[in-house]
């Protein structure tokens, strides 16, 4: 069961009446009539106040130290374009929609072969009691689970009139299963069975592969344009607790070139996160001032969770020789350090973003000057007065950054490890559609870096 982070799309629905439905309205109204046909409860409860009938399912109050609530079903067999359909709204009148106040549920496809996707990833914007009715993209056996987490006020939310296209089947629950850390999570299925903080990893972009990040530092000018300045491959691992929710994020890097004369530094800025939704943070390599770090590891005098991973990409490379590292093949080819980094979060979250979040390289130790994925929003420390100026076209009113007017970026997010351009070779030369892709917002070539026939590259000016 363990969580890939893929949202899939909610549809409005035709009628589900052609299907056998699993449907239940909770009115048997306490636990043991459920769980002995395999329904899980974690800490919600039987309320007969606040329901359709006599009874519906109530979560405690939603914030942000009163952990998660989640519902699972039994085993169903899904049809071919089945559905779940539920009622759910607040209780209490202090119901708040800001971000300080948000309350959320999540619904997620568990199956048999551990593929988790996420069904609905949604914020409540009205305490009134809502229809709800998702389609599920795939079919066989799979159990649903309904997850609800909050800040702020002490709303509480309810799940009522639960329709699930299928039948019952017959369910493992009933099994005699070790768990040895006590999570729900058997221990074949947890890849923390000792712990019950955690039960599944879950790599972006493999357990035993790279994606790579390549930077021109020279923004707000062009450059030389040749994508070497800092590249830098990553993998992520998100580490979810049973109730799949992200608790750990595990951060890899892997310095394969500098190219530039400058010293920079590289940072990442979660968008999803504040500062206080951290709790700690390991094995960044860190010596000099460029940061203000607080004491969880992230930067201080930042709105969103800002994470440093390193100061200067001297402090993890070795030298063969020569004034550039890996961008002029006869240099010869050096090494990095590998960079293990370990976020630990304050409570488990249901979205952290998607990897490698908002990544972005500092030029040259200057602190207030960013380069950013394209239309990725810089931090609060950037000096906004550099938007836009030279070759830069961003518009932050027209959410447009890091692109130039033809909109050609200053970083790439390559989803594989990327054979960047030699010292001085324009990727325009080397990559000879990747202009014509970066022209379309990525809609036209999108294999410009992966197709090797000469139509695509100049293979004298990749870096090998």
């Amino acid at each position: 069961m363990k969580k890939i982070i893929l949202s899939l799309s909610i549809c409005v629905l035709f009628s589900s009446s052609l299907f056998p439905q699993v449907v239940n309205d909770f009115e048997g109204g306490d636990e043991d009539s459920y769980t002995s046909d395999c329904w899980e409860f974690n800490g919600v409860f039987f309320d007969d106040s606040n329901s359709i009938g006599t009874y519906a399912m109530s979560t405690g109050p939603l914030t942000d130290d009163a952990g998660v609530y989640s519902i699972i079903t039994p085993w169903v067999d899904i049809p071919t374009n089945g559905v779940v359909s539920f009622k759910t709204g607040l209780i209490n009148s202090n119901f708040g929609s800001d971000e300080n106040n948000a309350k959320e549920l999540s619904v997620f496809l568990l199956s048999e072969d551990s593929f988790t996707p996420l069904l609905l990833d949604e914020k409540y914007t009205t305490s009134e009691l809502q229809d709800k009715s998702i389609q599920i993209p795939t079919t066989g056996l799979h159990r649903l689970q309904f997850v609800w987490y909050g800040k702020g006020s002490s709303n509480r939310a309810v799940l009522d009139d639960l329709s699930i296209s299928g039948e019952l089947s017959s369910d493992p629950c009933e099994e005699d299963i070790t768990d040895s850390d006590g999570d729900t999570v058997p221990d074949d299925e947890d890849d923390y069975p000792d712990d019950p903080n955690k039960a599944y990893d879950n790599f972006y972009p493999g357990e035993n592969s790279f994606n790579t990040l390549a930077y021109e530092d020279l923004w707000p000018s062009q450059g030389d344009y040749d994508f070497n300045d800092l590249v830098v491959d990553y993998r992520f691992n998100e580490i979810t607790n049973a109730n799949n929710a992200v608790v750990e994020i595990v951060a890899v890097f892997y310095v394969r070139a500098v190219g530039g004369s400058f010293d920079n530094g590289f940072a990442i800025q979660f968008d999803d996160l504040l500062p206080s939704d951290i709790a700690f943070v390991n094995g960044q390599a860190i010596t000099g001032n460029l940061y203000n770090i607080d004491a969880n590891g992230t930067e201080a005098n930042q709105t969103k969770a800002v994470i440093p991973v390193f100061d200067s990409a001297e402090n993890v490379i070795n030298r063969v020789g020569g004034s550039m590292y890996n961008t002029i093949p006869t240099n010869g080819t050096g090494i990095s350090d590998t960079i293990t980094m370990v976020i630990g979060l304050s409570s488990p979250k249901a979205f952290v973003g998607y990897a490698p979040y908002n990544p972005f390289l500092i030029k040259n130790q200057q602190r207030n000057i960013e380069v950013h994925l394209a239309d990725k929003v810089p931090t609060d420390l950037i000096d906004v007065e550099l938007l836009g100026t030279n070759n830069d076209d961003s518009n932050p009113g027209l959410g447009k950054y890091y692109k130039n007017v033809n909109n050609l970026p200053w970083a790439l997010d390559v989803a594989s490890t990327f054979e960047y351009p030699i010292e001085n070779a324009d990727i325009i030369d080397a990559y000879l559609n990747f202009e014509l892709w970066a022209q379309s917002n990525g809609t036209n070539f999108t294999d410009w870096y992966t197709n090797t026939t000469s139509e695509y590259r100049n293979s004298a000016l990749i870096f090998q």
